[in-house]
């Protein structure tokens, strides 16, 4: 006797994914450790999910990161940088069968797909299939058809991501782009931003929905001109080695608002306790720099070392 698949696995299947792996992936999520039904999944072992969705483990590893590049789901805790807790959100996952969705546009436009994408009227027009299909329209009814768009092309839902309800895109968004066209190059050595493509916009979405404009555009800047640190396994080395990105905006996008703020409380102030233990490995990161390499250089050893230590204490 076959289990019945629950709404959160219906609605996957529904939904167009890049890969294959990851819609593999997320439904054994779905199904073995998704416990509840905002989609919050319990603790898992990757080995245990790769078993479960029958891939290799690396293939289920990059699954996981293009899972969270794409926004289908959304890390609640982590644990030595690692995602330990997920949630899958809800919000990207179709709605709607699109086969059925297909079927329903077709029926309402007379879109006859075994014609070559011609309407029922031209189709009778031409006479059967066997025969010639060949569009017999005059030149300007065509040009009439196409300055008045038809029916379909407001559609309130996208066939291409499945029939998911399209969402009003941020108002902040294209101004955000115009000055990233603009700022970039500048600390950039005059090298351009790809800004083009709607998964781009999606992206600058999603982070003014989360942070809004003023605080986004200190993230941007800081991701375009952190430097790297002496440890090269943080996060400012892992920026500093990239091509400082939208998509590197994004994924360190928690890292980056950390740094913000932690500028921020520079400014107003020591905020932050800092412990002995902290300030000691401070102070030996600064010997092994020999002195202070922050711009412009501290006039006090101590405030260097006290910003060593901040730094590594917020990422």
């Amino acid at each position: 006797m076959s289990r019945q698949r629950s709404i959160i696995e219906q609605r996957i299947l529904w939904t167009h994914f890049r890969r294959q792996t990851d819609k593999d992936v997320l439904l054994a999520m779905a199904r073995w450790f998704c416990w509840r039904a905002d989609g919050t999944c319990r603790p898992f072992v990757v080995e245990h999910l790769a078993e479960k969705a029958r891939t290799p483990k690396r293939s289920t590893e990059r699954a996981l990161e293009r899972l969270e590049a794409d926004w289908y789901l959304e890390v609640t805790a982590r644990r030595h940088r690692q995602p330990t807790l997920f949630r899958i959100n809800l919000a990207r996952l179709a709605t709607e069968d699109p086969e059925r969705l297909t079927a329903r546009v077709a029926d309402k436009n007379s879109f006859d797909r075994q014609s070559g994408g011609q309407d029922l009227e031209w189709r009778t027009r031409n006479g059967p299939d066997s025969e010639k299909v060949a569009d017999q329209r005059s030149e300007e009814e065509v040009r009439e058809e196409v300055r008045t768009p038809t029916s379909s092309c407001t559609e309130e839902r996208d066939r291409q991501s499945g029939g998911q309800i399209r969402r009003p895109e941020h108002p902040d968004v294209a101004a955000f782009l115009a000055w990233a066209r603009v700022t970039y190059p500048q600390h950039a050595n005059g090298a351009q931003l790809e800004l083009d493509g709607d998964r781009r916009r999606y992206v600058v979405h999603r982070l003014l929905e989360q942070y809004g404009r003023p605080r986004l555009d200190e993230m941007a800047l800081a991701c375009w001109t952190i430097e790297a640190d002496a440890d090269p396994a943080s996060h400012a080395s892992w920026i500093a080695r990239s091509d400082r990105s939208l998509y590197v905006l994004k994924h360190k996008a928690a890292f980056l608002e950390r740094v913000v703020v932690g500028a921020q409380q520079l400014n107003l102030g020591p905020m932050v306790t800092l412990s002995e233990r902290e300030l000691a490995d401070a102070r030996e990161i600064r010997l092994g720099q020999g002195g202070c390499r922050h711009d412009p250089p501290h006039d006090n050893w101590k405030e260097c070392v006290r910003a060593i230590a901040l730094a590594r204490h917020i990422g």
